[in-house]
Order: structure tokens, then sequence, then C-alpha cells
């Protein structure tokens, strides 16, 4: 009895042993499983077992095969890698427009690019003047004319966060900071920069003088004569303060280039408005040639009705006379008070409690929103 029953145990074993590794084959197997299928479909499902069987087979060759490479080289390296991010592409103005003062200041700003005696220049003009979207344009432009290796631009805001600066530059490089210390991030990101040659770095809107070095760019005399600095202010003085050898003035739009502009974002033509009296046209010269007001403006007032634009002017006229604000400001006070709705205005003021160029998540917004 006892030798019976041993021999059933023993076939019992090897019955879930055998069921054990087929379902193990079976998991393992499963990106060939559609392969198995389809010779199923034309066998009727008779070798499903026989089928198993080979596939567990080769499953099995696999492991062997991997096993021998296991612990012995530590030099083998991953053969893929995450794509680098677009960066400066992505940044890309749809309704970028050349003007003259634009061409003129995009003319200067290749010239010194392709003067190899200047690393650090600086572009100034006023809040609005479309100082980002140029820089944007010259840097996608001198990336596909191949210029440098690398083009990478960043914010500096009015209240520096250096480890998000630091953040944008690794996220370019495909390099991830494991360093707590904002000085260990820097020299980490310094030994990956200094790896390429040439490289344009965009620092945009920075308020007063910004120590590069403490995010992790240092120009020795080598690199001085194959990377180009190339900043954004609002004041010429920043430019002085951080030693641009060249300063770049970005003038403000013309009377006419105002008006085309105003025109192509009102969708409106010289002959609306002259039966509105030229309301439209005062109101486009109420923006003093900034072309963030104009953009802003102008698609306010896509398809208003003359009521509208007379009203707005007025408006427009009041603030300026009782406000101490520039241009641009008393633009966007003019947008917020045709928002639609109350809702829409109590959005709009709760997006400006995130910091500045801060990207705001829906979620988040919805949250504080409901809150």
């Amino acid at each position: 009895c006892l030798y019976v029953m041993a021999d059933m145990i023993a076939n019992i074993i090897v019955i879930v042993v055998t069921v054990a590794t087929a379902a193990a084959a079976i998991y393992l197997a499963r990106p060939l499983l559609p392969q198995l299928k389809t010779s199923f479909k034309y066998f009727q499902g008779w070798l499903l077992m026989w089928g198993q069987y080979l596939f567990r087979n080769q499953i099995v060759e696999k492991i062997k095969a991997m096993r021998k490479f296991r612990g012995k080289s530590k030099d083998i390296q991953p053969f893929s890698h995450l794509d680098s991010l677009p960066g400066i592409q992505y940044e890309l103005s749809e309704d970028f427009v050349y003007f003259r003062s634009t061409k003129r200041a995009d003319d200067e700003l290749f010239e010194t690019l392709e003067d190899n005696s200047i690393h650090m220049i600086g572009l100034y003009g006023e809040g609005g003047s479309g100082k980002t979207t140029l820089v944007t344009e010259v840097g996608k432009k001198a990336e596909d004319l191949e210029m440098f290796d690398k083009v990478i631009s960043i914010t500096v805001e009015r209240t520096p966060n250096i480890r998000a600066i630091q953040g944008q530059i690794a996220d370019m490089l495909k390099l991830k900071l494991v360093e707590e210390s904002e000085r260990g991030r820097a020299q980490r990101l310094w030994m990956s920069l200094k790896q390429k040659k040439r490289i344009l770095i965009i620092v945009d809107s920075v308020w007063r003088e910004f120590k590069l070095k403490d995010i992790g760019i240092h120009l020795d005399d080598v690199i001085k004569k194959t990377w180009k600095i190339l900043i954004t202010t609002r004041h010429e003085r920043v430019c002085t303060s951080m030693n641009c050898q060249k300063k770049i003035h970005l003038e403000l739009l013309s009377e006419d280039e105002s008006w085309n502009l105003f025109q192509k974002f009102a969708r409106i033509d010289d002959e609306y408005s002259k039966i509105l009296d030229d309301v439209p046209r005062k109101i486009c010269n109420e923006c003093m040639g900034l072309p963030i007001a104009i953009k802003i403006v102008g698609s306010l007032f896509k398809e208003r009705k003359e009521i509208e634009w007379k009203q707005a002017f007025q408006k427009l006229r009041d603030s300026k006379a009782s406000d101490d604000e520039d241009n641009a400001t008393l633009c966007v006070k003019l947008s917020y008070d045709y928002l639609p709705t109350k809702k829409a205005q109590q959005i709009f003021l709760l997006c400006a409690l995130f910091p500045e160029e801060y990207h705001i998540p829906t979620e988040d917004l919805v949250r504080y929103a409901l809150g």
C-alpha cells in the first residue's frame, strides 16, 4: 500500500510540475501566442500541447543563452535611449511676423552669432515688444542652419529659481540630476555641457544681473570661442552689468506696422475701420506699438459690434488717464473687463496667483477653484 501511495504521489507531483511548467511557458511565450493561434486555426488545435512543449523548449534555450552573459561584462550599455526634447523648436510661434524693427534686430543678432570674437549678446526692449518671440525664431533658424550643436533656452523670471532652471537645462540634455545641492547640480550640468563644442544658450527675461555660473554655465577662455550666450531684458543696464559685448535694441512697431498686425488679429480691413469712424485704428494707436498689446486687443474685438468698439476705446482712454501703468498692462486690463462672465474673471485672477512662466495643471486649477 505504501508503495502504491508513493507512486501516486510521485505521479501527482509530475502532473503539477508539468502543468506549472506549461503555465510558465504560456506566460513567457505570450508574444508568440498569436503565431501559435494562427497555426491552431489550420490544425484544429490538435497540436496544442505539442506546440506549447516546443515553445517551452525555445524559451528554456534562450534563458540558458542569456545566463551565459550574466555577470561576464559590466561594459555592456543599453542600446536604446530617450530621444532629446525638441527644445527651441517646441517654442515656435505661429503668429510671428517680421517687421522692419524685428528684421533689423534679427539681422544684427545673426551677424553677432557669426562673430567669433563675441560670446555675450544682449537684446533689450520694452515689455511686450516681442523679445522672447524674436530670440526663439533666431534660435530655431540657427539650429536649422547647423550653426550650433545644441540650442538651449531657459527663462530666468524676476525671482530666479535656480533648481527649476537647472531642471530645464537637464531636460534638454537628457540628463538626470541626482545631486541634492544646487552647486552639485551645477557641476553636473557643466560636465555635460562642456562635452558639446558649439552651444547657443538663450537666457530669457533677465530682470537684473544674473550669475550664469550658479546654474552650471561657466565661461572659460576656451568656451568663449565657441559658445554664445544671448540674454533678453527690459533694461539696457542689465546688458551692461552682465558684460554683454554686443547690445541690440528691439524697437517698437511703427504706426503702419501696428495697424497691419492689428488687422490680422481683429480680422478687419480699412473699409470697416472707416465705417466705425476709425475707432479700431485709434484703439490700435493706444497700444503704442507693443506687439503683445496689439495681439491681445485685436483678438479681443474680433467680430465685435460698433457700440462695443466705441465703449472699449473710451474705457481704454479713461484707464490711461487714471492709471500709472504701461500700455501692455492697460490692454490686459481691458481684455479682463471684457471676459464674458464673472467666473471667467475669477479664473483669470486665480491663474495670476501662480508664479511667472508657471505651467498651471488643469487639475490643480479645478481643485483650487472649487476650494
